[in-house]
């Protein structure tokens, strides 16, 4: 007589526990492989989102830069009780009205002033690390825009710049 266990209908009929505990331990792995990947693919996004964003937002502010020193006819050094410096430039227009650039607590305000009239508006500079310095070189007709992200990212070299002269092409 012979055993229903050693005869060949009686196969193997399933998996043993040990068998299924090693494909779902595997297929925990992979789902955490997946996981991970995606959670560093999303923060590259993110981050490359902010990076487009504060270009961008840098860009514009440079070309508004240039185009006011390039319609400017002076640079003086005061106006009123604003004193140009690295924080301040003051911009003469054709028209004698003026130009102010003033960097302070962490914001970039433009204002216009013609005569006694100010309209002042606050300027996007990128992110809020970002740093502000007007610089003048070449006799004080080319003004410069430097933005860091950090005082120390200007010790390394790491900033943007923009130049124009005053006057621009019309000189």
């Amino acid at each position: 007589m012979t055993s229903r266990a050693c005869s060949p209908s009686a196969a193997r009929q399933g998996f043993t526990l040990l068998e299924m505990s090693a494909v779902i331990g595997s297929l925990a792995i992979v789902l955490l492989l997946i996981a991970a990947i995606l959670l560093g693919v999303f923060n590259t996004q993110q981050l490359s989102t902010r990076v487009s964003h504060t270009l961008m937002t840098q860009n514009t502010l440079g070309d508004q830069f240039r185009s006011d020193v390039a319609t400017a006819t002076g640079a003086p050094k005061m106006l009123g009780d604003e004193q140009a410096g690295p924080n301040c430039l003051i911009l003469q227009r054709t028209d004698g009205s003026h130009v102010v650039y003033r960097w302070h607590e962490g914001k970039l305000d433009r204002s216009e002033v013609v005569e006694d009239n100010h309209a002042t508006q606050t300027l996007p500079v990128g992110n809020e690390q970002t740093t502000v310095e007007f610089l003048r070189g070449d006799g004080d007709r080319l003004l410069t825009l430097r933005l860091a992200d950090s005082p120390e990212r200007v010790k390394q070299g790491r900033m943007v710049e923009y130049s124009a002269a005053l006057g621009g092409d019309l000189r």
